[in-house]
């Protein structure tokens, strides 16, 4: 029984380290800076509209403030209103249809 328990532990073991590996390989990290154009995840959900086509991302948005290299305080376009994310809710926002006129401070 002892030896079942052992050869068990070493196969969960050696599971654990492949499974972290292949997570590790997809996972994907920017690294934002204040004043940055980003794209927000939408989590709002629309009743009675299929969420095919409904947009998946917000934006652009502005990065006002960085906590730390995972959290960030984005500033809404639409509303103007301000949310603390975390980076995996977020995308950089790479097209050339910038912020134009957009001020992340403006106090409206």
């Amino acid at each position: 029984m002892q030896k079942s328990h052992e050869i068990a532990r070493k196969h969960m073991a050696a599971s654990a380290h492949r499974q972290e590996r292949l997570y590790d390989a997809k996972l994907c990290m920017y690294q934002f800076k204040t004043g940055n154009a980003v794209w927000v995840e939408n989590e709002a959900i629309s009743p009675g509209l299929c969420p095919k086509w409904q947009t998946a991302y917000k934006g652009p948005c502005v990065i006002t403030h960085k906590f730390n290299d995972l959290t960030y305080s984005v500033q809404l376009k639409e509303t103007g209103s301000t949310r603390v994310l975390h980076h995996n809710k977020m995308k950089p926002c790479l097209g050339t249809t910038m912020l134009l006129g957009y001020s992340p401070y403006a106090t409206d």
